[in-house]
C-alpha cells in the first residue's frame, strides 16, 4: 500500500484559485523550472522534463511522492510499505530499497540527495514544484542519476506575513491538520515554519486480529533565509519526518491448483488457501512500521556579476524499524524485523555562468542493516528436533560505507541564433566498504541433503546453515559525457536531440544468508541514451503540445530477484548483459477558454533483456529472461484531466475536474510468463470540487480517489514457491476546509 506522503503544509491544504489555475494553465512558459540550475521556461529546455506546481498537485489531490504517477505516464512508483519504495522512469530502475545499491532514478529535496526510496515518506512541505526528469542527469546533479531525477523544490519564505490553517476528514476514519506560517523576521532575514500530521485509515484488515494497517505521518519544517546584500543569499532548512503504521497485511496468491498458496518456510507439503478477498487477510501477527527521518540544508549562493557561487550542503539522520509476517498465513512460520539506519552528508559546489555550470560533488553514506527471521512454532525450524524450542533467530547484517567524489559540467555554445550546441560530462568515483554477516541461533553444520525433511543430525535450520562474517571493499569510476543540439524554430517551436551516458554504481547483496551469496557482489550499470523530441506551444500559449522519442542501450543492468536461498528469501542482485528500452511520450495541456482546461498525456515503453539467465545456483530457479520484458514496465500508459472554473458576481468561485489514469498489463518479475505475478491492466479516477469565498481566504474542497473502486496489486513477488502481493487502497472520499490569513491566496 502507498504511504499518505504530505504535500506542501501550505499547498496541500489550497486548491488553487480559478484564476490561478487558469493563468498557469494559458502559458506554460509560466511554469520556471532549474532542471539545468538555471531559472527558465519549461518550454525552453531540451530534455524532457515534466514540472508540476503546488497548485496543480493540489487540484489532483496529490499527497504523496508516489502518487506522481498517477500524472506523470512512463514513471511508475510502487510499495509494499513506506520503507520498500521502487521508482521506475522508462523501464529503468530497481526493486532495490537496500543499503547494499543505489537507485538508478535520483530522488532529490531542494537539490539535496535522497540515497535510498525509504525516503519517499517525507514531506514536500511548502513545495513550490516538483520537477520529474527522464534519462541520464549526471552533468548537472550532484549524485548519479542514470535513469533520471525526481527534484522536489520548497517554497521560499514569504515577504508579508501569511499563512493558513486546515482540517480534513475523509473514509475509513481518516483525519489530517495542517498548518503554516511565513513572513520576514527582519529586514534581511525571513522564515517558514509548517507541520502537519495525518492519520489514514487502512483498507486491509487482519480477521484474526481485527487491526487494520492505518498509517500515522508528522512532518515539520523550519526554514530561514538571510540576504544581506543583492548579491548573497543564506538559507537554512530543517524538516523531520515521522511515519508509523500498525499493520502490515499484504496478502498471499495462489500458484497451485485449488486456490492453494505455499507459504514461504512452511513444512515440506504444508500449503495453504489463499484468500479470496484481499482486504480481508489472516496473519498471526500484524506487523508494524516506524520510520523517522531528520534532513538539514544549508545553502550559500554568491553573486558576482553573471556569475554565481553556489554552496549546497546536507545531511540526513534516518532510522527504520519493520516487522511483518513474512509468509502471510495464520500459521506461526516466520516474521521478519528490520532494523536499519543511516547517516547521510553531502557537500557540493558549483560556479553558474549565463552558458555553463561546473562543479564538484563530495558524497559520505554510513548505512547499517539488520534482518531478522524469527522462525516460529509452525515453521520448518520444528523438523529439526536438536535445534531447540522455537522462536529462534536467524539474522542477515549487511553494513555498507559509501564514499563518492565526482566533477560535474555542461557548457551551451550557440552555433546561430536558434541551434544550440550543449557538452558536457561528469567523472565519478566510488569507494564501498562493506561487512556481510549471519547470525544463527542453530547448530553450526552443514546444508541438508537433498529431498524433504527430517534430516539428520548435525544439520543447520534454515536459512542461516553456518554463521559467517567477512569485510571487503569495492572501488568503481566512470567518466559519462552528454552531446545536445536544440533548435528554435520560431518563438513558439523548439526542436532537440541528445545522447548522453549513464553510470550506476556496483553493490553487494541484500540480506545474504550464506558467505558464498554474501561474496557475489555485482558491477556497476552503464546506459548509452538518444533522445529526439519537440516542444510547442499554440493559440498564444493556450495550446501546448510536447513529444519526445527515446532509446536506450544499456550494459550490466542490474535486476533484482527474490529467491529461497538456503531455505529463507534473499533479494539476489545479479547483472543483466544487455537491455534495450525505446518508446515515445506526448503530453499536451490546453486552455479551451477561461473556463475549461484540460490535459492529455501517453507513454509508449518496450523494455526488454537481451541475454539474461537468472540463476541462483538451484537448478529449479534458473529462468532464462533473454527477451522477457523489464519488470514493472507497461507498454502503454495514459492519463487524462479536465477542469472548469467559473467566478460568480459575488466574487464567490469554484472549480471542478476529474483526473483518469490507465496502464496496461505488466509483470513484476523477470519471468514475464508468469501469471501468478502479472498484473492486468487498471484504471483509476479522481473528481474533486473546491468553492472559495472571495479572495480565496476559504476554500472548502470535496473529492473522491480511485472512484470505481479498482482492486489491483501496487506491489507482487514472487519467493521460491510463493507469491505474495500488496493491494492498493480502495475508493477514498473526503472534505478540507481551508483557512488562509495575511497576504491573499495566489
Amino acid at each position: 500500500m502507498k504511504s499518505n506522503l504530505f504535500l506542501s503544509a501550505a499547498a496541500i491544504a489550497v486548491v488553487s484559485s480559478p484564476s490561478a489555475a487558469f493563468a498557469q494553465a494559458r502559458g506554460a512558459d509560466t511554469i520556471v523550472v532549474t532542471a539545468q540550475k538555471v531559472e527558465e521556461s519549461i518550454q525552453d529546455v531540451p530534455i524532457a522534463v515534466t514540472a508540476f506546481s503546488g497548485d496543480q498537485l493540489t487540484r489532483s489531490n496529490i499527497d504523496e511522492v508516489s502518487d506522481l504517477d498517477r500524472l506523470t505516464p512512463g514513471l511508475i512508483i510502487s510499495q509494499s510499505n513506506p520503507a520498500r519504495s521502487r521508482v521506475r522512469i522508462r523501464g529503468v530502475g530497481s526493486r532495490k530499497f537496500d543499503v547494499g545499491s543505489d537507485p538508478s532514478i535520483g530522488l532529490f529535496v531542494d537539490e539535496v540527495y535522497v540515497p535510498r526510496f525509504s525516503g519517499l515518506e517525507l514531506s514536500l512541505l511548502e513545495v513550490e514544484r516538483v520537477e520529474v526528469l527522464k534519462g541520464p542527469q549526471g552533468t548537472l546533479f550532484g549524485r548519479n542519476t542514470p535513469g533520471g531525477a525526481i527534484n522536489t523544490i520548497s517554497k521560499s519564505a514569504s515577504d508579508e506575513l501569511e499563512g493558513f490553517v486546515e482540517a480534513g476528514y475523509a473514509n475509513k476514519d481518516t483525519y489530517h491538520v495542517k498548518a503554516a506560517l511565513s513572513g520576514p523576521i527582519t529586514e534581511t532575514l525571513k522564515g517558514s515554519i509548517s507541520f502537519g500530521q495525518e492519520d489514514r485509515g487502512g483498507f486491509v484488515t487482519n480477521t484474526l486480529t481485527g487491526t487494520t494497517d492505518d498509517t500515522l505521518m508528522r512532518a515539520g519544517r523550519v526554514k530561514l533565509e538571510y540576504e544581506p546584500s543583492d548579491t548573497l543569499r543564506i538559507a537554512g532548512t530543517l524538516q523531520f519526518t515521522e511515519t508509523e503504521m500498525d499493520a502490515i497485511l499484504g496478502t498471499l496468491i495462489a500458484t497451485e491448483p485449488g486456490g492453494l498458496a505455499i507459504p514461504l518456510l512452511a513444512p515440506f507439503g504444508v500449503t495453504v488457501v489463499a484468500p479470496t478477498d484481499n482486504f480481508n487477510v489472516e496473519h498471526n501477527v500484524d506487523g508494524s512500521l516506524d520510520s523517522e527521518a531528520l534532513l538539514g540544508i544549508f545553502r550559500v549562493d554568491k553573486d558576482f556579476g553573471d556569475y554565481t557561487v553556489t554552496s549546497l550542503f546536507g545531511y540526513r539522520d534516518s532510522e527504520l524499524n519493520v516487522d511483518e509476517d513474512l509468509e502471510k498465513t495464520a500459521l506461526d512460520i516466520v516474521r521478519g524485523p528490520v532494523f536499519e539506519n543511516a547517516q547521510t552528508y553531502s557537500q557540493e559546489l558549483r560556479l553558474t555562468g549565463p552558458n555553463f555550470v561546473v562543479g564538484a560533488f563530495f558524497y559520505k553514506d554510513n548505512a547499517f542493516n539488520e534482518y531478522t527471521f524469527i522462525l516460529g512454532a509452525d515453521s520448518t525450524a520444528t523438523n529439526f528436533p536438536f535445534t531447540g524450542v522455537a522462536p529462534q533467530n536467524e539474522v542477515a547484517i549487511t553494513a555498507v560505507d559509501t564514499t563518492s567524489w565526482a566533477i560535474f559540467g555542461q557548457y551551451e555554445v550557440n552555433l546561430t541564433d536558434a541551434l544550440t550546441l550543449t557538452v558536457g560530462g561528469r567523472y565519478t568515483e566510488d569507494e564501498k566498504e562493506f561487512t556481510q554477516a549471519a547470525l544463527s541461533a542453530s547448530p553450526v553444520g552443514p546444508p541438508p541433503p537433498p529431498g524433504p525433511p527430517p534430516f539428520p543430525p548435525g544439520t543447520g535450520a534454515p536459512p542461516v546453515f553456518i554463521p559467517y562474517s567477512f569485510s571487503d571493499e569495492l572501488n568503481f569510476e566512470s567518466f559519462d559525457p552528454k552531446v545536445s543540439l536544440d533548435y528554435k524554430v520560431n518563438d513558439d517551436a523548439m526542436v532537440f536531440f541528445t545522447y548522453s551516458q549513464g553510470f550506476k554504481s556496483g553493490g553487494v547483496q541484500f540480506t545474504a544468508f550464506s558467505e558464498a551469496l554474501g561474496r557475489q557482489t555485482f558491477e556497476p550499470e552503464s546506459v548509452n541514451a538518444y533522445e529526439a523530441g519537440f516542444k510547442t506551444s499554440w493559440l498564444d500559449n493556450a495550446l501546448v503540445i510536447n513529444a519526445s522519442g527515446f532509446y536506450y542501450d544499456y550494459e550490466d543492468l542490474q535486476q533484482q530477484r527474490v529467491e529461497v536461498e538456503t531455505g529463507g528469501p534473499t533479494a539476489f542482485t545479479q547483472n543483466a548483459t544487455t537491455a534495450e528500452i525505446y518508446g515515445g511520450e506526448l503530453d499536451a495541456s490546453w486552455a479551451i477558454n477561461e473556463e475549461f482546461f484540460a490535459r492529455f498525456a501517453y507513454a509508449y515503453t518496450e523494455a526488454t533483456f537481451g541475454d539474461f539467465v537468472v540463476d541462483d545456483s538451484d537448478p529449479m530457479n534458473i529462468v532464462d529472461a533473454t527477451g522477457n520484458r523489464i519488470p514493472a514496465t507497461p507498454k502503454h500508459t495514459l492519463f487524462g484531466s479536465l477542469d472548469y472554473n467559473h467566478t460568480f458576481k459575488n466574487d464567490w468561485s469554484i472549480n471542478l475536474g476529474t483526473d483518469w489514469y490507465w496502464t496496461s498489463e505488466q509483470n513484476f518479475d523477470v519471468d514475464d510468463e508468469d501469471p501468478f505475478t502479472t498484473q492486468d491492466a487498471y484504471h483509476t479516477g479522481m473528481v474533486r470540487a473546491t468553492l472559495y469565498s472571495p479572495g480565496d481566504v476559504v476554500a472548502l474542497t470535496v473529492y473522491g480517489q480511485n472512484i470505481t473502486d479498482q482492486d489491483y496489486y501496487d506491489q507482487i513477488n514472487r519467493r521460491g514457491a510463493e507469491v505474495g502481493g500488496d493491494v492498493a487502497d480502495g475508493a477514498r472520499y473526503g472534505a478540507r476546509l481551508r483557512y488562509t490569513f495575511g497576504a491573499p491566496a495566489q
